[in-house]
């Protein structure tokens, strides 16, 4: 009998949270994200490698998230002003920076930048991989890669040691 006193009081207590659940007034539910335009900055003139990415990309995202993604160009001053801008809009998701090496290479190429890369972005994914090569003239020494490798390890003193320090593997 001390059993059913115990169990009958549990479960009305259960009954009760679960009437008062049901009863309560609902909050409102949460926003779905977005529901507003997205600006993209492309810190970068138009016709690039990086401006061309975000232009493809662009109608494909904006068709996913159902709202328009507009990719904006803010070029100049080693894109310097373009991840100001991203730096110093409201961390809401509704600016976005499409930034290549610049971004990675100007903290150590300016002694101040007015935004700091680790504290103010939040990097989301990696879009693209751009080959970048050396070229020579036509002029230059050797027809083959090898033979041009060659040319500017004898030539061009440096080369050697700028590869190694950078950390860049050679394909020929």
């Amino acid at each position: 009998m001390k059993e059913v006193l115990i169990v009958k009081p549990l479960r009305l207590l259960a009954m009760g949270s679960i009437g008062a659940g049901v009863l309560a007034p609902n909050p409102a539910p949460a926003q779905e994200y977005p529901t507003k335009p997205i600006r993209w900055i492309i810190p970068y003139s138009p016709g690039g490698a990086t401006d061309i990415s975000a232009r493809i990309l662009s109608p494909h995202m904006s068709q996913t998230l159902g709202q328009q993604v507009i990719a904006e160009n803010r070029a100049g001053g080693a894109a310097i002003p373009g991840f100001d801008l991203v730096a110093k809009a409201p961390p809401d998701g509704y600016t976005m920076l499409l930034a290549n090496i610049a971004f990675g290479a100007n903290p150590s190429l300016f002694k101040k930048l007015p935004f700091d890369v680790h504290r103010d972005f939040t990097p989301v994914s990696k879009i693209t991989v751009v080959p970048m090569v050396v070229e020579l003239g036509n002029e230059t020494e050797g027809t083959t890669p090898e033979e041009a490798s060659a040319f500017l390890q004898k030539e061009w003193a440096l080369w050697p040691r700028i590869i190694k320090e950078a950390g860049i593997q050679v394909v020929n």
